[in-house]
């Protein structure tokens, strides 16, 4: 059945009216994406609309790794690159050793269906620069400004996917 998209925020306060959502991801899916390497300073409103802020370029983000694979090309930024190539400590046949957090860096996430965007959401209040980029499973933040090991967020996609459904289902009623 057809619904429409949902108009849960991406990211930052679950009030925030400013935020893109994930109906305006859903009208980016078939964006061109960033050359190689190229420094991420594209920022997209809740519109959809997409402009250039050049300051964006401080935070050092790039184009870090391309996906084509018929139906999707899209490059993964770095941040999240980075994120889904990490290695730790994990527990593995009865004992702790460093390796790599995932079996293969979209695991978790599944391929990006999006370019990734600069956005300025509300963050417990506050006016903040984030990037975001959807993937097949996930939605992933990286928040600069936050402390190290919680710059890189997934977001909540299954409590926004609960909210919305509850949302449409009323809807049907």
């Amino acid at each position: 059945e057809p619904y429409a998209p949902s108009t849960s925020n991406v990211a930052g306060d679950p009030d925030d009216v400013t935020g893109p959502t994930y109906q305006t991801f859903g009208a980016l899916l078939n964006s061109t994406p960033a050359a190689d390497g190229a420094t991420l300073s594209q920022r997209v409103s809740r519109a959809g609309v997409i402009s250039t802020d050049a300051s964006l370029s401080a935070y050092g983000a790039t184009a870090a790794h391309r996906v084509t694979v018929p139906g999707l090309d899209h490059q993964v930024a770095s941040p999240f690159w980075d994120f889904m190539n990490t290695s730790g400590v994990v527990y593995e046949n009865g004992q702790f050793v460093t390796d790599t957090l995932f079996i293969d860096p979209f695991y978790a996430t599944g391929l990006p269906i999006t370019e990734a965007y600069w956005a300025t959401v509300q963050v417990g209040g506050q006016a903040t620069d984030v990037l975001m980029q959807c993937f097949e499973r996930r939605c992933l933040t990286w928040t600069p400004d936050n402390p190290t090991g919680w710059q890189v967020e997934a977001g909540n996609v299954g409590s926004h996917y609960y909210g919305w459904r509850q949302l449409v289902t009323a809807d049907d009623d």
